[in-house]
């Protein structure tokens, strides 16, 4: 039996995947881009985690979390969703327990002030 906690964050998890790819119609701002792709990242790294507890290691790439076999039958993500700029995500895995994901930001160039790490680095 689920508890009302785990059922809430298995719809909020629901939620966040079907909304991941749709894009608004209105125009957007700067700051809500940034924290559109902040919620993205989220929403992956949660993939990432539920990965993780079911093979025991990071996935190598964010595409894997789109497939399925005899172990997960259902995929932790249906689509990797694009930044809010329309670039991939980075991701790369540090170590066996730690991995980086980075959005290029509003100007789309790695290493610049813009970037959006995740996680979130003091």
């Amino acid at each position: 039996m689920r508890t009302n906690s785990t059922l809430f964050l298995l719809l909020a998890l629901g939620m966040g995947v079907a909304c991941a790819g749709e894009e608004p119609t209105a125009p957007r701002s700067p700051e809500s881009r940034i924290v559109e792709a902040q919620v993205r990242m989220r929403m992956i790294g949660t993939a990432i985690d539920l990965y993780r507890m079911s093979y025991k290691k990071l996935p190598d790439s964010l595409p894997v979390l789109t497939e399925t076999d005899d172990l997960s039958p259902d995929p932790f993500l249906h689509s990797v969703p694009k930044d809010p700029w329309g670039n991939s995500y980075e991701y790369r895995v540090v170590d066996r327990k730690t991995y980086e994901m980075r959005s290029f930001g509003p100007d789309g160039i790695a290493q610049t002030e813009d970037d959006i790490l995740y996680p979130k680095r003091p």
